[in-house]
């Protein structure tokens, strides 16, 4: 049964990873392409990226209530309750998305406080009002990602992205510089590419509905409901906690680019090299979450709760193996990956020194990251938000907050404020007990589930 789950969870989980990786090749061909253009540029997508990042999970994690549902229908073969949930995701995403492009509008309140440079704080604000317009085809894509992975056409996913990044690269290279007679936009040259990149991921996805064969048996566009807020009100509910969850886990990383702006330009570049290379390894665990969400969900909708806790530890296990040898790469490779992002020596030698932490905390955010999405396939979301604001905020931010900032002597200790390292050592402890509270709460579940509905499926 274990070599049948591990066969299972990779052969979803490998596309899902390919396109989650070329995604994640926007923000960070934008910080390579733009650091060897303007170190002040490269501190401004560095502020706008973190701020879009926290905005856009936050309000897509609301609609990620939408894949364990998807998994339930798909797994009970209840295609009516598809084509519901589907409607009502697409006018739950413009609702959404109204609510992330007012934000993004007006960033002022959100860069202010940071303290960092004026000129900074103003190409960080152009670069997120240019990034904006791509928030409503952002949400719709989320929609249809849940979609695609529930039903097992995640390979689309793979190449819609892969068609996203080939189009992104060229028009930040043309709106960076100011090629073809357009004008040199910097940092904002980057957030109109990517705006126009995750427009033309949305509508290939769509056209993908309107004509493949499985997709026009569903009849998702026919008999087009009004918004149901009752059913509204239900995705919200288990979407809510999830949405909160991304908020406090992504925060925690983000905000300490704005934290850390203080301390110049930069510091604010290696962290965010530091932070890029973090996002790309966090691909991994999270393909591999996505893939053991649905089948758990899948199994759970089948009414094989035993599968379903069989699923969870494999993928904890998988992802925290996997995850582990990603981060021994980072570590090896980080000299070469810092010079890649950056011509400035000092920006180098904080990427390489920051990069160190990665290798360390892998394993343990293999194994949360599967805790987390194993419980989304049972619906389970609410305890999993406050097991990330205790880990993530409380040890992670706050006490990251104390390390970087203030003098221990005081406490006893001769460590002086140690900057943006005392940032990543706290998350590396928030990341440790985050692993072993949702191990626990997953046994929990699993366990309690399995033994209500017995070992065979209802």
């Amino acid at each position: 049964m274990t070599r049948t789950t591990l066969r299972a969870t990779l052969h979803l989980a490998w596309p899902i990873l390919i396109a989650q990786v070329t995604l994640m090749l926007m923000p960070i061909m934008d910080t390579m392409m733009v650091g060897h253009y303007h170190t002040t540029d490269l501190a401004a997508v560095a502020l706008g990226n973190s701020v879009y990042i926290t905005v856009f999970l936050t309000l897509s994690g609301v609609l990620q209530a939408l894949s364990p549902h998807f998994a339930h229908h798909h797994g009970a073969g209840d295609r009516a309750l598809i084509r519901r949930d589907f409607q009502q995701g697409v006018w739950l995403a413009a609702l959404l998305a109204v609510l992330g492009v007012g934000v993004l509008s007006f960033p002022a309140p959100l860069l202010a406080w940071t303290q960092a440079s004026p000129e900074v704080l103003d190409k960080a604000a152009d670069y997120l009002r240019a990034i904006a317009f791509g928030i409503p085809a952002v949400m719709l894509y989320k929609v249809a990602t849940a979609l695609l992975g529930a039903t097992h056409h995640q390979r689309v996913l793979m190449w819609v992205s892969m068609t996203g990044v080939a189009v992104n690269v060229p028009l930040n290279y043309v709106l960076i510089h100011g090629e073809l007679g357009l004008p040199e936009l910097g940092a904002t040259g980057c957030g109109i590419a990517t705006a126009i990149a995750t427009t033309l991921n949305m509508l290939l996805a769509f056209r993908y509905f309107a004509r493949h064969p499985d997709f026009t048996a569903l009849a998702l566009f026919k008999d087009w409901q009004k918004p149901d807020w009752q059913r509204q009100a239900e995705l919200i509910k288990l979407g809510a906690p999830i949405a909160f969850s991304l908020m406090v886990e992504i925060s925690a990383f983000t905000l300490i680019a704005l934290f850390v702006a203080r301390l110049g330009p930069s510091v604010i570049g290696g962290h965010r090299i530091a932070a890029q290379m973090a996002g790309l390894c966090y691909m991994l665990p999270l393909a591999l979450g996505t893939a053991t969400s649905i089948l758990v969900g899948q199994a759970c909708g089948a009414g094989d709760y035993r599968r379903a806790r069989h699923t969870a530890w494999v993928g904890a296990l998988l992802a925290g193996t996997l995850a582990t040898v990603v981060g021994l790469i980072i570590y090896l490779l980080r000299n070469p990956i810092a010079h890649a992002f950056s011509d400035d020596p000092a920006v180098v030698t904080i990427g390489v020194q920051l990069m160190i932490f990665i290798a360390v905390y892998q394993f343990f955010d293999g194994v949360q990251t599967i805790g987390t999405f194993a419980l989304r396939g049972y619906k389970v979301t609410f305890a999993p938000m406050w097991i990330h604001v205790l880990c993530f905020w409380l040890i992670g931010l706050g006490g990251g907050y104390y390390l970087a900032f203030y003098d221990l002597s005081a406490l006893g200790y001769t460590l002086g404020p140690s900057g943006a390292a005392g940032f990543w050592g706290a998350s590396v402890v928030s990341t440790i007990a985050a692993a072993l509270l949702l191990s626990a709460l997953l046994h929990q579940v699993s366990r309690d589930k399995a033994r209500e509905f017995g070992d065979r499926p209802l």
